[in-house]
């Protein structure tokens, strides 16, 4: 989608963020099974973890699902009166994250958004492939719709957001939301999101990003999908749906130099044609997974600010 050789360097605090990471996993081995690809995500997780802020409360609760528990921390600004929702899924590639890993994106959006946040650690692929974390996700909304006055908070405003694999389970479930014809959602937050099956796309190929491969990738989708990369299920691969028209409105952010660059501005692309508002950024210097770099990058803490305003808007009353 882009020309490579026009590409700027990662913006100095990210640069920053990637040297320090990379010196944390220095001599740690190359990961080959899902345990290992776990263990390097919670290593990651844990090294860079912020504070949980001092306005926001953590709840951990198990949503009761047919045949399982799905797990759910709650992120609630403590001086917060019925409010608003944000159901967010984390990353990982499917495989791997969870709660605690995405804890320094959940809490913060919490605090800058003033909705309780609720982060879901649906089941993880190779064990459980698709559908088994869709699955979970659109539980988890449905749930929290259901127990509103429980949770005291305001089912009828509610964004979906995830990042990366969570970014996929976020625009499944505003789909499979709107063929339903519920829950009904304000808005879906895509970050760095995958969306398509397709390995062979430009900014798979360029290898620019420091961290995310097209092996990586492959991987991956191959676990999720149990090898069935050519899928036509838009719950598992959204890319693939027929017609974007009624899907909520849209927040699609993007890294330059991530390998899911080029489906990322394809699938903002797709929603537009469906007439679904939609504001795509593609934030030059960044990469796969850049908002976790905020404590080193002001880039990385005004994109997740313009991110989370964003959402205030489509939750307002």
């Amino acid at each position: 989608m882009d020309d490579t050789k026009s590409l700027p360097a990662l913006e100095s605090g990210i640069a920053a963020f990637v040297a320090a990471l990379k010196e944390e996993m220095k001599g740690a081995p190359a990961p080959v099974t899902p345990e290992d690809r776990r263990a390097w995500f919670a290593i990651r997780g844990e090294k860079f973890r912020l504070p949980i802020p001092e306005s926001v409360r953590a709840i951990d609760h198990f949503v009761c699902a047919p045949g399982r528990e799905i797990p759910i921390r709650r992120y609630r600004p403590k001086a917060a009166v019925r409010p608003a929702l944000v159901v967010y899924f984390h990353g990982g590639g499917w495989v791997s994250g969870g709660v605690e890993s995405h804890e320094m994106i959940t809490a913060y959006m919490a605090a800058e958004t003033g909705a309780e946040v609720i982060s879901a650690h649906y089941r993880r692929p190779p064990e459980n492939p698709y559908p088994a974390a869709f699955e979970d996700c659109l539980y988890v909304v449905q749930w929290a719709i259901d127990n509103q006055a429980r949770l005291d908070v305001d089912g009828g405003r509610i964004v979906v957001a995830g990042d990366s694999a969570g970014g996929n389970l976020a625009a499944a479930v505003a789909i499979a939301a709107r063929d339903s014809r519920g829950p009904e959602l304000r808005g879906q937050a895509l970050i760095y999101p995958v969306v398509d099956s397709d390995p062979n796309r430009p900014s798979y190929r360029a290898g620019r990003d420091p961290f995310l491969l097209r092996d990586n990738m492959i991987y991956y989708l191959n676990a999720y999908l149990q090898g069935r990369l050519d899928i036509s299920d838009p719950r598992a691969m959204p890319m693939r749906v027929k017609s974007t028209a009624g899907l909520p409105p849209a927040y699609v952010l993007a890294a330059d130099h991530d390998v899911l660059l080029d489906e990322a501005v394809e699938y903002a692309a797709k929603l537009k044609d469906g007439a679904v508002p939609t504001e795509l950024r593609i934030v030059a210097g960044s990469m796969h997974g850049f908002l976790r770099a905020r404590a080193y990058s002001d880039l990385a803490r005004s994109e997740f600010s313009r991110l989370c305003q964003w959402i205030v808007e489509r939750l307002r009353p």
